[in-house]
């Protein structure tokens, strides 16, 4: 427990002395920018189960195979604030308060989008290194919405089931590190407001 303590001290310490060099400002300002800018669900995804899934390779930075599902994954839809598109929020809980979380931010009403390859705003985060690693938009990654359901009209509740991928790595915003995505399929019941 005390190695362990020294070796987060130890990261913590190097963080913040690379955060002091004049690059660092910048970049935690843009960070802060960016997550500040991120519209989210009022409900922000937590880890209660959310009847889907996730599953599919990382690399690069976190090299691991998702298979996210269960009380420990958590998900959440939501229109995005311009009424152009949705958002998809999977969070991954791993423990001690600190999760991995993944934004798609996809382009388009959800209506005419399933089966049609979608431009998407990708952002993943790791709770417990602080990292973000974004696509800076749309133009590098894209989803296939391969099934869309109404489950109630009342709420607007829907099933969505597609895939994600990129044709390249997601710049850290914190460091030089980056994070490429394999093929991720998804699988949710999301409620969206208006859409």
């Amino acid at each position: 427990m005390t190695s362990k303590l020294r070796t987060q001290t130890g990261a913590t310490s190097e963080l913040f002395s690379r955060l002091s060099e004049p690059g660092g400002a910048a970049a935690v300002l843009l960070t802060g920018w960016l997550a500040l800018s991120q519209t989210v669900p009022d409900t922000v995804a937590t880890a209660a189960g959310c009847e889907g899934y996730l599953r599919g390779p990382i690399f690069g930075a976190l090299a691991m195979e998702l298979d996210w599902s269960g009380e420990r994954l958590g998900c959440e839809g939501m229109s995005r604030p311009d009424g152009k598109g949705i958002r998809l929020h999977f969070a991954w809980d791993q423990g001690q308060d600190e999760r991995l979380v993944l934004v798609v931010g996809i382009d388009g009403v959800t209506a005419p989008v399933a089966g049609l390859e979608k431009p998407a705003n990708v952002t993943f985060i790791d709770e417990r290194s602080g990292h973000f690693y974004s696509s800076g938009g749309t133009g590098r990654c894209w989803t296939d919405i391969t099934e869309l359901a109404s489950l109630t009209a009342r709420n607007n509740r829907r099933q969505l089931k597609g895939r994600l991928y990129c044709t390249g790595a997601l710049p850290a915003l914190n460091d030089h590190s980056s994070l490429t995505l394999g093929d991720l399929h998804y699988y949710g019941r999301f409620a969206f407001d208006g859409n």
